[in-house]
């Protein structure tokens, strides 16, 4: 029986010693390479939100020059508007100013007509 035991627990043992053994001495440099690592991350990290930050800035600096051109096209739009709006009053009093001319030359129109009839009914010629 002893042989049994000699056979199952010595390769057990030294199994278990030679992994204890590599976890103790290993365990530093893994913990100095996770710290690496996580150095490299941070570092990373400062990198993306760098690249972040410049792009930011980047779609900012286009807004600010696509909102400058929509506010000139804006001013250039009411001076339009304005212009517009002035020669559509200057129209309307016009077509008020013809509206009456007409009215007056129908007036007088008729007021021929009406001396003409007159005239004719007289038989007068003119």
């Amino acid at each position: 029986m002893e042989p049994l035991i000699y056979q199952i627990l010595i390769p057990f043992a030294t199994a278990f010693l030679g992994g204890f053994c590599g976890w103790f001495f290993k365990r530093k440099r893994i913990e100095k390479e996770n710290q690496g690592l996580d150095d490299a991350n941070k570092r990373q990290e400062i990198t993306n939100i760098d690249a972040a930050v410049d792009t930011w800035q980047k779609v900012v600096d286009s807004l600010e020059v696509q909102i400058g051109k929509l506010l000139k096209q804006r001013q250039e739009d009411s001076r339009q508007i304005s212009e517009l709006s002035n020669e559509v009053c200057d129209l309307r009093r016009q077509v008020i100013l013809l509206q009456s001319q007409l009215v007056s030359q129908e007036e007088y129109q008729a007021k021929i007509e009406r001396y003409e009839r007159l005239l004719a009914k007289h038989g007068i010629a003119y």
